[in-house]
């Protein structure tokens, strides 16, 4: 199975010279500008433009869409699979999403360090295959990343900044 990673395009998807082909397109959080739903329904036409027979995205700390308009944030995104603390298993293949991330200034789906981030990193199945977060990490047990003291690439699928894809 062959995964493309992109993360941190800001309304800006459509700058990417080119996305590899691959079997599964994984967003790994802040896809959006502004954080609108007029950002995440220009964000799902774009995927719907692309060649991946999957695609799966997270939010990040800009997508404020996905956490103050859950509903319609989430009926906007139709060519994806959202997820929010959840999984998908694609050909044998299990998925988690999560964007949270320990609380720095004032942006989306931030928690505290602790107590409150430890409960979401415990909802990770132990059997997951790939961890998709929107933060960066540099330890996989969960929990350190509850404590925020990890950096990991394994966490973190996709930590492509600027606008930038890969393949892995």
């Amino acid at each position: 199975m062959k995964l493309v990673c992109i993360s941190d395009t800001h309304s800006l998807h459509r700058r990417i010279p080119e996305i590899p082909d691959g079997d599964v397109l994984i967003h790994a959080g802040d896809s959006l500008g502004q954080g609108t739903l007029e950002n995440i329904e220009d964000l799902n036409e774009r995927l719907g433009t692309l060649p991946h027979r999957h695609k799966l995205v997270i939010a990040g700390n800009h997508d404020w869409a996905f956490q103050e308009t859950p509903e319609l944030a989430r009926q906007a995104l139709t060519n994806a699979i959202y997820l929010e603390d959840s999984g998908a298993e694609i050909e044998g293949v299990r998925f988690w999403g999560s964007p949270w991330t320990p609380t720095f200034m004032d942006w989306a789906f931030m928690l505290d360090r602790g107590e409150p981030l430890h409960c979401k990193w415990q909802l990770i199945p132990d059997n997951t295959d790939v961890l998709i977060t929107s933060a960066r990490f540099s330890a996989t047990t969960k929990s350190s990343m509850a404590s925020g003291t990890t950096s990991s690439p394994a966490s973190r699928v996709a930590t492509m900044a600027n606008s930038s894809a890969g393949v892995m």
